[in-house]
This record gives structure tokens, sequence and C-alpha cells, in this order.
């Protein structure tokens, strides 16, 4: 063999290797965004979903609870300072309350938040506020 055709090969496996690790990292970026898109599903879907029969329910039987579904963007602070805007005066988040919502930092559209309106028109909050810690307030 001469020496340009060695080359020449040379070349040609260089080049068809490029092209097979191309492939390999467009293979492999197909899967990581697979894995991505698969691991949001999931975590959209980690707070129990509630019927509306349920929600129904526990209105019914506590008074001055009010669901709230939540939209995007929303985070527990956020939707207890509208809730003053519209003149609900939500109390606190409370966890008994929501024992679906895993986590209360994650919540996400078209979860159903539960909060009790405080009927005093938020003079009240304060009240609550230091009953739980009496020494931040």
């Amino acid at each position: 063999m001469l020496e340009y055709q060695k080359y020449y090969l040379f070349i040609l496996v260089v080049d068809i290797n490029k092209k097979i690790k191309n492939k390999m990292g467009r293979i492999e970026k197909q899967k990581r965004l697979m894995i991505e898109q698969a691991n949001k599903r999931l975590l959209n879907e980690q707070n129990e979903k509630l019927s509306q029969s349920y929600i129904d329910d526990m209105v019914r039987n506590i008074q001055g609870l009010i669901p709230y579904e939540v939209k995007s963007g929303d985070n527990i602070y956020n939707i207890i300072k509208k809730s003053e805007e519209d003149g609900l005066y939500f109390l606190p988040f409370s966890e008994e309350l929501n024992s679906h919502i895993i986590d209360p930092n994650k919540i996400y559209p078209g979860d159903v938040l539960f909060f009790m309106s405080d009927p005093t028109g938020g003079s009240g909050r304060m009240e609550y506020l230091k009953s739980q810690d009496p020494d931040m307030y």
C-alpha cells in the first residue's frame, strides 16, 4: 500500500469515528431530554389530586374553609397576600388542612389548597401568629 493510501484510510477512519461520536452524542442528548421531561411530569404529579366531591365535603363541613386552585407562578406567600387584596384574608397555610401536599414549597398548577378565612378582616391574623410563636411577635 502506498503512503498516501494509508493516509487516506486513516482520514476515512477518523471521519467515520467523528460521525459515530456525533450521532451517539445526539442520541445521548435525546435520552437526557426524555429523562428530564419524564422527571418534570413525575414532579408535577407528586401532590395528591383531590376529587371535586372531597373538596365540596371539606368546604361544607368546615366553616370558613376556602379552597384555592393553584395557578402557574403561585406560591403560598403570594396567595395569602392576594387574599388580602381580594378582601378574603386567608390565615397562614395549615399543613393539617393540606395533608395531601407533600412539600408546601412545591405546589403546582391544578393543586387545591385549603385556607381558613379570617372573619375579623385581618386583625385576627396577628393574634393567631402570636399564639403560634410568641417570641417572634
